[in-house]
């Protein structure tokens, strides 16, 4: 396990690294409250980076009567994707 939280560009961010036993070559990936499921750790840097570098793509989803945002980035061939409920964007850490 590893966490971090400080300032990005005047917002305050939290990342948490968290391994498994039995995936050792994959972590869960939380990014203020987005959660990544099994990323390769050899995609964890270029994942972070692409998400503070305004990299990463949000999009806008409707499911039933919700609305969920979800955060996509692509690591090499391989697409990560993380979501979160709201009906807008103001006070989600994204």
């Amino acid at each position: 396990m590893a966490d971090w939280s400080g300032d990005i560009h005047g917002h305050d961010v939290y990342v948490l690294a968290l391994g498994a036993r039995n995936h050792p070559e994959s972590i869960r990936l939380m990014l203020d409250d987005y959660a990544f499921e099994d990323v390769r750790t050899k995609h964890v840097r270029k994942l972070v980076r692409m998400v503070f570098t305004g990299d990463a793509r949000v999009t806008r989803r409707r499911a039933l009567s919700s609305k969920r945002f979800v955060l996509e980035v692509r690591a090499d061939s391989t697409e990560y994707s993380a979501s979160v409920s709201g009906d807008s964007m103001d006070g989600l850490s994204t």
